[in-house]
């Protein structure tokens, strides 16, 4: 299962336009951007690359907000005697490490698995009770040692939330606390660190109050709604933001969404911060970034925020709804924070042939997809983005 909702409605592309125009725009340099107060989030894939992204540049995230994400590398790994199949046993578009991949790079193989087979799509979203947290830690290790992410030690004050809706059927009860269990070895008080919420009645959806989002979309999937965003009366970005972020004074009004304005919104050019060769990564043209006027001027933190499976905007169900709903900007209006969004969508956008079906849904990577180094500093997608944070500053 790709684990992401789409609905083709008329409306949605009408009722939330794209946003400018970014030919050959490059990210704005914020010089008054707080050192060490960078942190990100995401939802779905988006989230399971928040993971990655965290860990990896641990030395320069302060902390992270997970909607439905996975550990770190446990999409690739065999636990104990977990079940093996060949490539061509598993379905198209639901294939394990190893299966395919980017032409020019291929994909991780299945780590502990014989040679020629893998584990099941997703095994960990699926099957939660196999994971082996502390053989993800292990692989984490490695990494730190061979210089390929930074140092763990930088997780130890570490911030972290975890999001689950309780009709979640993509990410099954248990991932999350997997995802938990990862990071508590590494931090100095875990219990203060780590914010669960695991009890909003929603689907595997960003959790939003934004007055466009109806409440009729809690727990239930409505053709006429954006995908993957539902209200169920629970600010899911404002509780997460507020941990990750501590301390954050501000609360943004509620009543309309008038504490967010468009304006502040801005289109660049993605293309200038690929790695070489990666058009393969599956990145779109178009990312966006919110800056509310005061951080050009004086100090504002970062925060990046990962869109899920088929929410990117080159997506016309999806369009801006993410970027302009998911919750985020009065925060930001509010509290002098600068939101990155990068967009993947790259395939869909070029009218490509994608290598998986996870790439052509504008997933991003956490499959090992865009090769060994997928959740490392060199992947492809990890440089691009870290490349958008040393455009603004960071």
């Amino acid at each position: 299962m790709l684990c992401y909702r789409v609905f083709v409605f008329a409306l949605l592309s009408s009722i939330s336009s794209a946003v400018g125009s970014t030919l050959s725009t490059p990210l704005p340099r914020l010089p008054y951007l707080l050192p060490g107060q960078t942190t990100v989030s995401g939802i779905s894939s988006g989230a399971d690359f928040a993971v990655q992204f965290h860990v990896a540049h641990s030395d320069m995230i302060k902390g992270s907000a997970i909607f439905a994400g996975q550990a770190y590398s446990c999409a690739i790994k065999r636990f104990g005697q977990e079940p093996v199949y060949t490539c061509t046993e598993q379905p198209e578009g639901q294939k394990g490490p190893g299966c395919g991949g980017l032409p020019e790079t291929g994909s991780a193989p299945c780590i502990g698995c014989p040679a020629g087979t893998t584990v099941t799509y997703d095994h960990c979203k699926t099957f939660p009770n196999r994971t082996v947290p502390s053989d993800l830690l292990a692989l984490a290790q490695q990494a730190a040692l061979a210089g390929n992410i930074a140092p763990l030690s930088g997780l130890k004050n570490a911030r972290v939330y975890l999001f689950r809706g309780t009709k979640d059927t993509c990410y099954l009860d248990g991932t999350m606390n997997m995802t938990g269990a990862f990071f508590e070895p590494l931090m100095e008080d875990p219990s203060s660190q780590i914010k669960y919420q695991l009890s909003v009645p929603s689907l595997h959806a960003q959790p939003s109050i934004d007055p466009w989002v109806s409440p009729l979309t809690c727990g239930v999937q409505q053709p006429w709604a954006p995908p993957t965003i539902e209200n169920c009366g629970y600010d899911g970005v404002g509780e997460a933001l507020q941990h990750v972020m501590y301390p954050l004074v501000l609360q943004p009004p509620l009543s309309n969404n008038g504490s967010q304005h468009e304006a502040n919104l801005l289109t660049f050019d993605q293309t200038l911060y690929y790695p070489k060769g990666g058009e393969w990564a599956g990145l779109a043209t178009t990312g966006y970034v919110y800056i509310p006027p005061p951080c050009f001027v004086s100090s504002c933190r970062l925060h990046v925020a990962f869109h899920g499976c088929g929410m990117a905007a080159v997506f016309p169900f999806m369009n801006t709804s993410y970027v302009l709903h998911g919750g985020y900007n009065p925060w930001a209006e509010a509290n002098n924070i600068v939101i990155l969004y990068p967009q993947s969508g790259g395939f869909y956008e070029r009218n490509e042939t994608a290598p998986m079906a996870q790439l052509a849904a504008g997933c991003w990577d956490a499959y090992g997809q865009t090769g060994v180094s997928y959740a490392q500093r060199e992947g492809p997608q990890m440089v691009a983005v870290r490349s958008m944070l040393k455009a603004l500053g960071v």
